[in-house]
């Protein structure tokens, strides 16, 4: 009978000794595998952006920013926006009439100028009274002003 109990205690060691070691194992393989996808995460990440960002298969792209008494925030939001890193786009700001010194701090942020802007009407809107552009900068964007929607066009 002591011979049994020493059999299973010695079993019970092996098999102890077996799954700490297959755990241990696994731990190791979980790690290395783990410091190897951040590993190459990191090269993809600046490899493929760079070559994301060259091909020319993508479109060029406008982001509309609608305002509306946007005084303390609107040179932030278009900074940021003009900041993207993307191929071809434009930043194109709509002020709804607005009541602050919205305009005059894009103006003064942006150094903007006014233009004689040829626009083709395809949906009904208001009239647009004026765009401005920047004087020089790479990216292209526009202000443009509508008709506050109180008046009658």
């Amino acid at each position: 009978m002591e011979t049994l109990l020493g059999l299973l205690f010695a079993y019970q060691v092996f098999i102890l000794y077996y799954f700490a070691l297959l755990n241990l194992l696994y731990a190791y393989f979980a790690l290395s595998g783990l410091a190897m996808v951040a590993r190459y995460a990191r090269e993809l990440s600046e490899v493929a952006l760079k070559d994301l960002l060259e091909r020319e298969a993508y479109l060029p792209v406008s982001i509309l920013v609608p305002t509306y008494n946007e005084e303390k925030t609107i040179a932030a939001a278009v900074g940021s926006f003009l900041a993207l890193h993307y191929p071809e786009f434009e930043v194109v700001v709509v002020a709804d009439g607005p009541k602050d010194r919205t305009l005059e701090v894009l103006k003064e942020a942006f150094r903007l100028v006014a233009v004689d802007w040829v626009y083709r009407r395809v949906l009904p809107s208001k009239p647009v009274r004026g765009c401005t552009a920047p004087s020089s900068t790479p990216t292209s964007w526009w202000w443009t002003r509508k008709t506050e929607a109180r008046r009658t066009p």
